[in-house]
């Protein structure tokens, strides 16, 4: 088994460590974006590894091979590239699937009150709809926000992929396709209409302290409203009162 292994990001470099400390073997080839951190780690563990730096990854793989791993991979599959995995590539992905493919489900599974996780599936002709191998709920509360269950997403999918790794090795896994009639889809342009409030509208309670929520992201911006031409940004905080 032929093994490439396409990694970007905190979720990218940890396995990267992981993958050399356990399966020193397994992989044929790492890719990294740039000469960045993980380049580097590679080098020093003398792992072999390429960078993009930009290009396709069909332009800089020097041969075919069987699985393709996107750990946290920033950058979309050409054609070229799916069809040098004859097996298939294996994504990372933060939500239930098929419940909130595409960008921010982060987002929008608070926003929604719809229960969280993460995912490993195979990529498909279309977004996020490859069949399943395996995911995990991660399960929140009242005082999470949306930079608090992301990171916790991103530690998750790192141990649903150790977990799932040496199946993935021996072709042990199930494929269970997804069906995206059932799900949800969305796309980064829509997220910071869905996070301007008009001070006009009706909320329940429960609607807008989930909306504030699911934006309160410590290094990224928040709700916004507006009024007599001044434009504000809102966050919230919720935190659990036990009995004393």
């Amino acid at each position: 088994m032929r093994v490439v292994a396409c990694v970007d990001g905190y979720v990218g470099g940890k396995l990267t460590e992981w993958l050399c400390q356990n399966h020193p073997n397994a992989v044929a080839l790492y890719v990294t974006t740039t000469k960045n951190a993980i380049f580097d780690y590679c080098v020093s563990e003398n792992l072999p590894v390429i960078s993009a730096d930009g290009k396709d990854i069909a332009s800089v793989i020097p041969q075919p091979f069987d699985v393709g791993l996107l750990l946290w991979w920033p950058a979309i599959i050409s054609a070229n590239a799916i069809a040098m995995a004859s097996v298939g590539y294996v994504n990372t992905h933060p939500s239930l699937l098929p419940l909130h493919r595409g960008k921010n489900p982060n987002f929008w599974a608070l926003t929604a009150g719809e229960p969280f996780g993460v995912s490993l599936h195979f990529i498909g002709s279309g977004i996020d709809d490859g069949d399943l191998i395996a995911q995990t709920p991660v399960p929140y509360d009242w005082t999470d926000n949306g930079g608090s269950i992301y990171a916790r997403g991103l530690d998750a999918m790192i141990d649903l992929f150790k977990a799932t790794f040496p199946q993935i090795l021996d072709g042990t896994y199930e494929r269970q396709p997804i069906d995206v009639a059932t799900g949800s889809l969305h796309f980064g342009r829509q997220l910071e209409p869905a996070s301007r409030i008009n001070l006009d509208d009706t909320f329940t309670a429960r609607d807008l302290l989930n909306l504030l929520r699911a934006r309160t992201f410590s290094t990224h911006p928040s709700c916004t409203f507006e009024e007599k031409g001044v434009r504000y940004e809102v966050r919230v905080a919720i935190t659990r009162q036990d009995p004393t």
